[in-house]
């Protein structure tokens, strides 16, 4: 697929409910940001393209046990992360509904937390 295609598929993806778009909460401007990043919303389905989808050969071969041996390996590093942080912040946007909005970035190049009045945090949620 063409870099100047790839647009109109994750657009697409989008729309489906199936990925979204993520984007530090300290740019200015996060619809036309550059560090946005784009993942899986369901679970599930990250689980699958993770772990089940690359190792369908051996699967299929009947070596199941190399599967559940890659799976032990880099279930903690590469899915179950992900999932506490989204745990995380819907407990936090539960906990902290018309306050001063804190958290730490998923990624970027500060690890600090970004602290955002109500407003800001309305815009920012509105984009995702």
């Amino acid at each position: 697929v063409k870099s100047t295609n790839l647009t109109k598929y994750l657009k697409t993806l989008m729309d489906l409910d199936i990925l979204e778009r993520r984007v530090p909460v300290t740019e200015e401007n996060p619809e036309r940001s550059k560090r946005g990043l784009y993942k899986i919303k369901d679970n599930y389905l990250r689980f699958w393209f993770a772990f089940i989808y690359p190792n369908m050969s051996f699967i299929e071969s009947g070596h199941s046990g190399i599967v559940m041996d890659k799976i032990r390996k880099g279930l903690t590093t590469s899915h179950i992360g992900f999932v506490y942080e989204d745990i995380c912040q819907e407990r936090m946007w539960e906990l902290n509904v018309n306050k001063v909005s804190c958290r730490i970035p998923a990624f970027g190049h500060k690890k600090q937390a970004a602290c955002l009045p109500p407003d800001r945090v309305l815009h920012w949620i509105s984009f995702l």
